[in-house]
């Protein structure tokens, strides 16, 4: 096919509204992280969290996995790197997976 030739249906990933809307995603969420790194020190998924507990209240980390669609890894570092000496202790009620946690980065361990 010549370079100048229109193609039949334009497949340009430019042009696939789902790529934009990642990309437009990205530039908002961008634009925000910096807003609460300068204002707060919090990092993109540190932000995202926080939103999610302030608008839903204690959650899970599993709770939070789904809200934030971030995977469970970088909501398990999240939540680690924020944590304060209030954290869970392994063995401690808060080990069993029964932890809630609260836009305070303070969890709220719940009996087994």
């Amino acid at each position: 096919m010549p370079a100048n030739s229109t193609r039949p249906h334009d497949t340009r990933l430019a042009n696939f509204m789902p790529y934009r809307l990642s990309v437009t995603t990205n530039i908002v969420s961008d634009l925000i992280a910096g807003r609460y790194r300068s204002r707060f020190g919090l990092k993109v998924p540190e932000w995202r969290v926080m939103a999610v507990l302030g608008d839903a209240g204690a959650l899970t980390q599993r709770a939070l996995v789904g809200a934030t669609r971030m995977d469970k890894v970088a909501v398990n570092r999240t939540m680690a790197a924020r944590t304060t000496s209030n954290s869970p202790k392994p063995g401690g009620p808060c080990s069993t997976g029964s932890c809630r946690w609260r836009s305070t980065w303070k969890p709220a361990c719940l009996p087994a």
